[in-house]
């Protein structure tokens, strides 16, 4: 923001950049007038302007560096992985070697799809058979466990997701 100073009322007006070199109002007297561009204001008792007034020296500018590529001001920006880094192309396949690749894919899936769910169901049996050694081992030693019958239930369950394809 910037403050204008009201042509005929010497307001003191707080705008935005965007106004400068249009027409406004005084909302306080009405003037219109152009608002004008306000130049930076130096104190040239500071010290960093005597140092800038003081340099001679244009500011140089940086050789152009041409890369292929997008421009960025005076240096161009590779835009690709040069061809020495790229991996090889892929030969063209054909509609047949495509409908192999897809019926090997294919297979592939139905064949993990069994082994999980042969893995299911062989889980599903060692939680059987752990649970019915235990009760009938605690039955034999005069103790009842709770626990046997409810894992039992947990392998039957296991099973059964196994049977029908529910793989976890």
């Amino acid at each position: 923001m910037q403050g204008v100073e009201c042509e005929s009322c010497g307001a003191v007006l707080r705008l935005k950049e965007e106004y400068v070199g249009r027409r406004i109002k005084c909302p306080k007297c009405g003037t219109a007038f152009v608002v004008p561009e306000l130049e930076p204001e130096w104190d040239e008792e500071d010290p960093l302007f005597s140092i800038a007034s003081q340099s001679a020296t244009p500011p140089r500018e940086s050789p152009a560096v041409t890369v292929p590529g997008q421009s960025l001001g005076n240096v161009e920006m590779a835009t690709s992985t040069p061809s020495y880094l790229q991996p090889p192309a892929a030969p063209m396949a054909s509609p047949a070697f495509a409908a192999k690749t897809q019926d090997l894919a294919d297979q592939r899936a139905a064949k993990e799809q069994r082994s999980g769910a042969m893995r299911q169901i062989g889980l599903g049996a060692v939680i059987m058979s752990v649970a019915a050694i235990w009760f009938v081992g605690g039955l034999m030693a005069g103790w009842f466990f709770y626990y046997p019958p409810l894992l039992f239930i947990v392998g039957i369950i296991t099973v059964i997701k196994g049977c029908f394809g529910y793989s976890e």
